[in-house]
């Protein structure tokens, strides 16, 4: 095993670079004459170091994050998501940790120390908030150490589920979360009072034994079809009115023989023909034809208010808010005008890009100026005139 080298480490007078570097050594001594289930090991307990190293890191740039925003960067975690090859989701995980890290001061110094990992600290940050957390801090910590991460789990949710001081009836305190997962399909949770529970579990338990004869269906399958009938049925006779369908955004490719190829949706999801066609029957549907990858067609002539169709065309160009590793679908996006319209700026699609609010807003503030160059492609400037060299239009 090639020698590691450490100087870089030592060069860190903190406590948490030398724990780092305390087990860069013991990787070193061991790495000769251990197991590879040795080695594995020792690995773990590097990773769990750097991890906790990086969390400190991120926690000094959320208390100075000037520099970070100067280089397009909303906080740290989003930045480094840019700027490496982390999953943004990870990073934005490391960061919210450093957000919670000054509150709870037990579970830094045991995360610093190596005594609890990156994942056991987020599942304590969970708690953060609960009433009482702060007098309970030090035994929760405890407590997970040397558990499993699902036992440490169990803890944490037995003291929310005793201190959090939320009434259980209570349908305002209701949350449902749906968000895409990294398979490409979407998790579905949701925290509800009993009145609410009980009518959609009654209503699911009913439309799911109209599918009770479909052959191979479990219980959670067939319950999946009865939220889709739900969804249906609301949207069939709900505040649009009796019959109306919902809207799908389909965008599709033209070929020189005029035929429609490479269907998908809005965000980029590929859409079958047989799928196509099953929606064509149930949705009303918005075709957005476009000449190639990134160059909608027919979209309204330049105003000062962008028409719905140059905000659906901007949709399908972007995907999203235009910054790297953003991942603010278009509906959460503003149009921004690269040149802004009281500068003569035109409202035309190639004059505008989605920006999520909170770009939208750091932009302003900071005072980025963008453009695009001969071929299109955009570009993020500093104030002081520098691109933003990390930048990269995601691909339509």
């Amino acid at each position: 095993m090639k020698s590691l080298d450490i100087r870089a480490f030592r060069a860190y007078d903190t406590n948490m670079c030398s724990g780092l570097a305390a087990l860069v050594e013991r990787a070193e001594d061991a790495a000769a004459a251990s197991s590879v289930e040795g080695r594995l090991l020792l690995l773990a307990g590097l990773r769990q170091a750097v991890d906790a190293a990086m969390v400190a890191a991120l926690g000094e740039i959320a208390a100075a994050p000037g520099p970070v925003q100067l280089d397009g960067g909303i906080d740290g975690g989003q930045w480094l998501a840019a700027r490496s090859e982390l999953h943004p989701a990870e990073a934005r995980a490391l960061g919210g940790l450093a957000g919670d890290l000054p509150a709870m001061p037990v579970t830094a110094e045991a995360l610093s120390n190596g005594r609890i990992g990156v994942e056991k600290a987020r599942l304590l940050g969970t708690a953060r908030d609960v009433n009482g957390f702060a007098e309970a801090e030090a035994g929760l910590v405890d407590a997970v150490i040397g558990v499993s991460l699902r036992r440490a789990r169990r803890v944490i949710g037995r003291f929310v589920a005793d201190y959090q001081e939320v009434d259980p009836a209570d349908p305002a305190a209701n949350e449902v979360t749906l968000a895409p997962k990294r398979n490409g399909r979407w998790g579905l949770h949701g925290d509800l009072d009993a009145e609410t529970a009980t009518l959609i579990a009654n209503e699911l338990r009913r439309l799911a034994d109209g599918h009770r004869d479909d052959e191979g269906l479990n219980l959670g399958r067939r319950r999946a079809l009865g939220l889709l009938d739900m969804a249906r049925r609301s949207v069939s006779f709900g505040e649009r009115g009796p019959g109306s369908r919902p809207e799908v955004v389909l965008v599709a490719d033209v070929r020189f023989d005029g035929d429609i190829v490479d269907a998908r949706y809005e965000d980029g999801t590929p859409v079958s023909r047989k799928v196509f066609e099953n929606l064509a029957c149930d949705a009303t549907v918005r075709a957005l034809v476009v000449n190639g990858p990134s160059e909608p067609l027919e979209l309204g002539r330049s105003q000062r208010l962008a028409t719905a169709g140059q905000r659906r065309a901007a949709a399908v160009r972007d995907g999203g808010c235009v910054y790297p590793d953003c991942d603010q679908p278009p509906d959460h996006c503003d149009l921004h005008h690269i040149r802004h319209w009281l500068n003569g700026g035109k409202t035309d699609l190639p004059n505008l890009c989605l920006l999520c609010r909170r770009h939208h807003a750091l932009a302003h503030l900071i005072g980025f100026t963008f453009a695009r160059d001969k071929h299109g492609q955009l570009i993020i400037y500093r104030p002081d005139g520098e691109p933003l060299h990390w930048f990269r239009q995601r691909a339509a």
